[in-house]
């Protein structure tokens, strides 16, 4: 039987990794007992899912080289002639077809890959990639988009976050209303200050360089004294 803790934290299969009753670092773990107590994939008639789950945790987690070395632990398993026919094996490596493309940022086939699994109807992969794929889509928007970028082309938005062509107008809309983005034309901007600046250059662009200047001033200035040091201590030497 299942240790009395893990069977209190998480029970197989994981029926979701987002909505609980365990929360995906807890699945992590109770997946990583299972694997060394024997009680993967494979394990009895009715099949656990435990390494789909795991893989499934550690992609929500963004912990994507963890996800490595669990697909290189049952790598030789999930790709062998018969892992087709066995659904923990198959789904398991449906689902490191969309972990690839995620860790190296390739918006695009992460989508693509994660659309994939939940075409397939399998579960509980299905239910996982949905939950991925919106938790994947929500930290392209709040981290690499709205943390880098103060305008982006409304094309090179909706390929980050995986919108079609023919959603380009669902998509602005919501950032418009959710996120408070603006819209220019094909672009949309991401913050205030940039809209500042660009209604300020209309009249003046001496004024919106410095604007833009004074953004990062100090850390220019930081720079500065850092490099101005080095160059004076090589000089003392």
């Amino acid at each position: 039987g299942w240790p009395s803790n893990m069977s209190t934290v998480v029970s197989f299969p994981v029926p979701s990794i987002a909505a609980g009753p365990s929360d995906p670092q807890a699945i992590v773990t109770a997946c990583e007992d299972a694997e060394l107590s024997g009680g993967g994939g494979g394990a009895g008639s009715e099949p656990r899912f435990v390494e789909l789950a795991e893989m499934a945790a550690l992609l929500y987690l963004s912990e994507y080289t963890h996800a490595r070395h669990l697909w290189r632990r049952h790598e030789t398993a999930a790709t062998s002639a018969s892992a087709s026919s066995n659904p923990e094996l198959h789904q398991f490596q449906l689902l490191w077809t969309a972990a690839q493309p995620m860790a190296t940022h390739d918006h695009a086939a992460a989508y693509v890959a994660l659309d994939t699994c939940i075409a397939s109807a399998a579960q509980p992969v299905t239910t996982y990639a949905s939950e991925i794929r919106k938790k994947f889509q929500d930290s392209v928007l709040t981290k690499t988009i709205e943390g880098g970028y103060a305008k982006i082309s409304k094309e090179a938005c909706r390929t980050m976050l995986g919108y079609t062509a023919d959603q380009e107008g669902e998509m602005t809309t919501m950032l418009i209303q959710d996120r408070g983005w603006t819209e220019k034309g094909e672009y949309l901007i991401t913050s205030e200050e940039e809209e500042k600046e660009e209604e300020v250059g209309e009249d003046a662009d001496e004024t919106v360089a410095a604007t833009a200047i004074g953004a990062h001033g100090d850390r220019i200035r930081k720079l500065a004294d850092m490099v101005g040091f080095m160059e004076r201590s090589k000089l003392n030497l």
